[in-house]
């Protein structure tokens, strides 16, 4: 649990580099859209800092609370690739 709290936000930084080299290659080079992949990234980044910074809080946060943040994410996600 100490390396999540520590390394959380390095994580979630790779994640929205990756899908945005992903993204800015398809277009420049290879002509195919993957603006879809590049929003979904920056979604994960957003909601992986925000949990990074609610483990990091001096009074615990509670569990639901984080539970409550990756459903909302995982429906935002989902709504965007139907």
């Amino acid at each position: 649990m100490d390396w999540i709290k520590k390394k959380l936000g390095w994580v979630a930084f790779f994640i929205l580099l990756i899908g945005a080299i992903i993204s800015a290659t398809g277009k420049f080079f290879y002509d195919k859209d993957y603006s879809s992949l590049a929003i979904i990234s920056f979604l994960v980044f957003g909601t992986l800092e925000w949990i990074h910074q609610l483990l990091n809080k001096t009074p615990k946060t509670k569990p639901w609370k984080i539970f409550a943040i990756i459903i909302v994410t995982v429906i935002m996600i989902i709504i965007l690739l139907v």
